[in-house]
């Protein structure tokens, strides 16, 4: 992998190859980082930055409200154009999953990223959502 020109911590920060993993500045791996970090944040959880994240949709009615986080994703992370579903999870439809897919093309290539975020553990997309 070349070294980026504009180089940002990956996210989830991790080590690769024995150093600090980065990515390339508004690459599809940087908008998704950011859109992870924003979906997995609460909003005010950071003191630095109380501003950051989305309200944290704990004991809301069902289905669960998206706009509040596609504001987080207009205010944070402003290259982002994905897709937002939500969708109940089989076995206890009082836990709720949330699926980001970004979807970016440029120079003839396609990139599709998905994210599952579920409110009482992560699991994996049963292949669709609802909305």
């Amino acid at each position: 992998m070349a070294t980026p020109t504009l180089p940002h911590f990956a996210f989830p920060f991790r080590r690769s190859n024995g150093r600090v993993a980065v990515v390339e500045q508004r690459s599809p791996e940087h908008i998704t980082g950011q859109e992870f970090a924003v979906v997995v944040t609460p909003m005010g959880f950071r003191d630095e930055r109380p501003d950051f994240g989305w309200e944290w949709p704990e004991f809301v009615n069902v289905p669960v409200d998206l706009s509040g986080l596609r504001d987080a994703f207009q205010r944070l992370v402003p290259d982002s154009d994905a897709d937002i579903t939500e969708w109940a999870d089989e076995a206890d439809a009082a836990i709720r999953h949330i699926d980001v897919v970004q979807v970016l093309s440029g120079e003839g290539v396609a990139f599709s990223s998905q994210a599952s975020s579920g409110f009482g553990g992560a699991t994996p997309s049963p292949g669709g959502g609802e909305s």
